[in-house]
């Protein structure tokens, strides 16, 4: 795995990510996005959870507080490890979930190394 290990991990947070924008289009709870964040190194005070909580389908009504806590979530979703996404998702989701998430972006990405070897291979024929 450790060839698209960087694949997946981006794929992990952009996952995450879209998930605390359009939770309900994702099929995710925003409580366990912003719950889970810990995981990836962010704490969130209950009243910045609240304040998120309460305004999560309000794009107008978001506040500075909230504000500042979506740059926390993409901060971390950015940047966090592998190790910290892959814990993030596992609690938003579950085990079983997330193992066939991540079996299918290491597919998604073993195909598109292979893409790469073929194309390679035929540039040099």
């Amino acid at each position: 795995m450790t060839t698209y290990k960087n694949y997946v991990t981006k794929e992990i947070g952009d996952f995450i990510w879209e998930g605390f924008c359009d939770p309900v289009a994702v099929g995710v709870n925003i409580f366990d996005i912003l719950d889970g964040a810990r995981l990836a190194g962010v704490d969130l005070t209950d009243e910045q959870k609240s304040g998120v909580l309460a305004h999560v389908n309000e794009i107008y009504g978001w506040t500075s507080k909230d504000e500042e806590v979506r740059d926390l979530i993409a901060d971390a979703t950015d940047n966090a490890t592998y190790e910290r996404l892959l814990s993030w998702l596992t609690f938003i989701v579950g085990d079983t979930t997330a193992t066939g998430l991540v079996k299918n972006w290491e597919e998604e990405a073993q195909e598109i190394l292979d893409r790469f070897d073929r194309a390679g291979y035929e540039c040099l024929d």
